[in-house]
Formats: structure tokens, sequence, C-alpha cells
């Protein structure tokens, strides 16, 4: 697989991913206290208005918050072409920023004037920014595995927003769809397993080796599971629509298991075989993901087979926290603090009291968000499984510290300046100054 270093006139602004970045683990929060307030009854059924609010708030307002800003960074380096009109970034950070607490609000207040709005704002942002990719992707000067895995991931978002907004305009102003459980089945299919799942294999194949010092992700293991996730994407919501038996969906779950086992595999296998041997919980959120992922997959083939609707909570919580979140959260403690010394210190290289990225967040700090994270995954999958209500409010909790301690590390890191006396360059001492990481 093909690598490109990334120089600081080829980055976008640092202020660019970074509102992204920074606005995200504030949803995850107010998700969070949405559970803290509304207890086990959220964990009922997924058909509930504030379920769906709740669910929301971490799909749209955390996990794809992170993945824009973070395409926004990467696209340049792993595709090979710029992202055209980056200004309009502001536009769809300003939309995101509208539309997700309008939808969420309008869903758990009831206030239906709130769903306009929600759908000007985030059609204007997703419109924007899927302009945006399609255009970087069809100046692609190759077709690797990952420009083909953010391909998919772009056209399975354009159509799970187009339903997600058609959701919203049905409560607004009334529409009968000839089978609502089929187009949810549908619109899960294609945010889930497309744009949230495919993408962050897609990137993973680049990132897991260039952050980690593993060895590469295998070319032909990586369309292997490309092709299971495109199939199964097909499959999936095809089968949905002609054969409404929950026997068919063994097809689209078979393909989706042969994908998460060699993904999985694959990933367990780089990072234990990694040359930097260093454990950190950038690591242990990885690991995390990677044992999550496979449970999701198993409580989903539970709910799906078995007809039992609990099962569906926790795979939505295994899934989006334990696989989704844990790597998210995983890369922004890779990706902030190197942005930040990209921008702020490189140009400084030399000086006396360098920063290093492990000055930027600190890994004792990094340490302690990631033993609560753990936690909350914990608590919220149990209340999932139990419905217990105390155990939900003690997950809402959780959630509210462990993403709010996020936010405050990423808030320090993107605030944090060469001090006046470090911009003097330092006389030969003892050597060169030492390259960032290395002490």
């Amino acid at each position: 697989m093909r690598r490109q270093g990334l120089h600081l006139d080829q980055a976008p602004p640092l202020h660019l991913p970074l509102r992204f970045f920074l606005t995200a683990p504030l949803f995850a929060v107010a998700a969070g206290l949405v559970l803290l307030w509304r207890g086990s009854a959220l964990l009922q059924t997924t058909w509930s208005p504030h379920t769906v609010a709740l669910t929301h708030l971490l799909t749209l307002g955390f996990i794809s918050m992170v993945m824009c800003g973070a395409l926004y960074q990467i696209v340049p380096v792993l595709v090979g072409s710029a992202v055209p009109r980056l200004r309009l970034a502001a536009v769809v950070h300003g939309g995101l920023c509208v539309g997700v607490p309008a939808l969420a609000g309008g869903l758990l207040s009831g206030w239906q004037w709130l769903l306009p709005v929600a759908l000007a704002a985030l059609g204007i942002a997703w419109a924007v920014f899927l302009g945006q990719l399609t255009l970087a992707l069809a100046r692609a000067p190759s077709v690797t595995v990952t420009v083909a895995s953010i391909a998919v991931a772009a056209s399975s978002l354009l159509l799970a927003v187009s339903l997600g907004l058609l959701f919203a305009w049905e409560l607004v102003y009334g529409w009968l769809p000839p089978d609502r459980a089929t187009l949810t089945a549908v619109h899960l299919y294609l945010a889930l397993g497309g744009w949230v799942g495919t993408l962050i294999t897609g990137v993973g194949y680049a990132l897991i080796p260039m952050f980690y010092l593993s060895t590469p992700f295998p070319r032909g293991i990586a369309w292997l599971v490309l092709a299971c996730q495109g199939l199964m994407l097909l499959t999936g919501p095809l089968l949905a629509w002609v054969a409404p038996s929950r026997w068919w969906h063994l097809l689209p779950l078979g393909l989706a298991a042969l994908a998460v086992t060699v993904f999985t595999g694959m990933v367990w296998r780089m990072l234990h075989a990694r040359r930097r041997r260093i454990s950190d919980a950038t690591l242990r959120f990885w690991q995390v993901g990677m044992l999550a992922l496979p449970l999701a997959l198993a409580a989903l083939a539970v709910h799906v087979l078995g007809q039992l609707p609990r099962w569906s909570l926790v795979f939505g919580t295994l899934y989006l926290l334990g696989f989704a979140g844990a790597a998210i959260n995983g890369m922004l403690y890779k990706i902030v603090p190197f942005l930040v010394w990209l921008h702020r210190f490189s140009r400084h290289a030399g000086s006396a009291e360098m920063p290093l990225l492990k000055d930027i967040i600190a890994p004792r700090h990094m340490q302690w968000q990631w033993r609560a994270y753990a936690l909350m995954l914990v608590l919220a999958t149990a209340a999932a499984g139990s419905g217990l209500d105390v155990l939900a409010r003690l997950a809402g909790l959780a959630l509210v510290v462990a993403f709010g301690a996020l936010a405050l590390l990423l808030f320090r890191a993107a605030r944090m300046k060469l001090p006046p006396a470090a911009r003097t360059p330092a006389r030969d001492r003892a050597g060169e100054t030492a390259p960032p990481g290395a002490r």
C-alpha cells in the first residue's frame, strides 16, 4: 500500500479539523445527559423518538462529526487529491452543529418546529460535504483500497442521509411509506455498515501501520474485506425488500461475519507484531474496538434470528460505543497531538524546551480517560441487556465523564502554544534536539 508523507503545505489549516474534533465529544456528553435524565425509558425499544434522539446524538453528533473532520485532513494524503473549497467546511460544521441539536431536541420535546430546522441544516451540510468529497475522489490519481472504501462509505452516506431526511419529513409533513420497518432496516444497513463500518476499516488500512509502526495491511486481504462489505451492502437492503423473512438475513450476516473476522484478526496480528512495543491508551482503544466489533455482530445475529428486540440495543451499544467510539477515541489521541505539533511547533524544531507529542496530551491523562471509557462501555452494555434503570443512569453519568474528559484533553491540546523562551534556538548542549516522541 502506498504511503505518502504529510507536509505542512499539504495540510489544511489547523482550525479546520480541530473545529470538528473539539465539538464532537460535546454531543456524546449530551447523549450521556439524555440517558442520565431518561434512564431505562430509552432502553425499551429502538422505535422510541427519545431513543432515536440518543442514537443520532452519537451517530451524527459524535461519530460523523469526527469522521468529517478526519476526512478533510487525510483525504489529500491518502487519496492524493485536494478537497476543493475548504472554506465550505465551516458550512458543514455549522450545519451539523445546528441540525443535530434541532433533530434531537425535536424528538425529545415533541416541538415539531425544530424538525424543519434540522432538515434544512443537515441537508445543506451533507450536500456540501458529499459534493466536496465526490470531487476529491474523482480526481484521485489511482484507486487504492482506501480510496475505494471511502467511495463506498460516501455512497452509503448519501443514501442513508436521504432516507433519514425522508423520515424527518414524514414526521413534519406526513408521508405514507409502503413499509416503514423495511426502510428503517435499509437506513441502518447503509448508515452503520456502509458509512461507519466501511470508512473506519478503509482508513484503518493506512492509519494503523502509520500510528503503530506495524507491517502494512495486506492489500489482497483488504480488498477481500471491502468486497464482503460491498456485497453485504447490496444484498442486505435488497433482501429486506424482496424477502422480509428473517432467515434471508443469513446471507448479509455471513458476509459481515467474514469481513469482521478477517479484519479484526489481521488488526490483532498487526498490533501484536508492531515494531514500537509501547502499550498506551490509544492501543487499548483499538483493542477494545476489535473485541467489541465481533461481539456486536453476534448480538445482531441473536436479535435477527431469535427475534429478541433487546439484543438490538446490545448491538447498537457495542457497535456505536464499543467499536466506532473506541476506534475514533483512540485515533483522536494520535491525530490531534500530531496536528498541533505539526502546525504550531515543527517550525521551531531545534529550539530549547521543544515539546514532544507526549507533552501535548500526557499519557497518564489518556490512561485515566480510557478507564472511564471502559467502565462506561461495561455499564452501557449491561444496561442495554438488562433494561435496569439504575444501570442506565450510571451509564449516562459515565458517558458524561468519559467524553467530558476527552473534550477537556483535546481542548487543552488545541490551546497549547510554544513558551516564549522556547522560541530561541538552543545552543549545543547535548547534541541535537530529540525528535517528537523520542523521549
